[in-house]
């Protein structure tokens, strides 16, 4: 992080923070509005390759729902797909928000 950091926003501040019984971190860039996509695609991509996850104890969210399938794989996601539509047919609750 901090090296990608480094080179896409140099004046950027890293603060990183977590929860010590969750055993997951945090990672807020400062300062970095033109570097936002690269930067946390170099985090997300650092936290699929060893093994982590990209959400927490809040969820996916919006910014990350591209990265649910890589990080749950195909069956999960096609799971997850069919449980949302099974109780959302017509796509009403928060459409496009997690899932397609």
């Amino acid at each position: 992080v901090q090296a990608t950091l480094a080179s896409a926003a140099p004046h950027a501040e890293l603060i990183v923070f977590g929860h010590l019984a969750e055993g997951n971190l945090h990672v807020n860039v400062l300062g970095a509005p033109d570097s936002a996509s690269p930067i946390r695609d170099a985090v997300l991509n650092a936290v699929v390759e060893l093994g982590g996850t990209v959400s927490a104890e809040h969820g996916i969210g919006v910014a990350k729902t591209d990265w649910v399938r890589r990080t749950r794989g195909d069956a999960a996601t096609d799971v997850m797909v069919a449980i949302k539509h099974a109780l959302d047919p017509h796509g009403i609750f928060n459409p496009g928000v997690l899932l397609p």
